[in-house]
């Protein structure tokens, strides 16, 4: 049985609130990263072959959030993680510019 998230998660996620402060980030890391909120995923296709990353676009259950997910592959192991790097170098520098991101575990089945 899945839990049903506090609202207080999926209102951090607001895309139209560019305010991010580190209490908003860390309740949108906490719904975004809990795979009982995902309804749906879906492949992405790369652009004239030019991605090097599988990306899989995943669809929530709240407040229509959408998001990316990238997955680390053998010859790009670090892709997906140079994602939450750049979240928190943005964060450190305090510029606020890249969305909350976060780690997901995704099931295999």
């Amino acid at each position: 049985a899945s839990q049903i998230p506090d609202p207080k998660t999926y209102e951090a996620c607001d895309n139209r609130d560019a305010d991010f402060t580190g209490e908003r980030d860390k309740l949108c890391q906490e719904y975004l990263s809990n795979v009982n909120n995902m309804v749906a995923i879906k492949a992405l296709g790369s652009l004239l072959y030019s991605g090097r990353t599988i990306k899989f676009k995943v669809f929530y259950r709240h407040n229509g959030i959408q998001g990316v997910v990238k997955v680390s592959q053998n010859k790009f192991f670090f892709e997906a993680a140079s994602e939450y790097l750049s979240f928190s170098v943005d964060r450190a520098l305090n510029l606020t510019y890249v969305p909350p991101t976060a780690y997901v575990s995704l099931p295999v089945d």
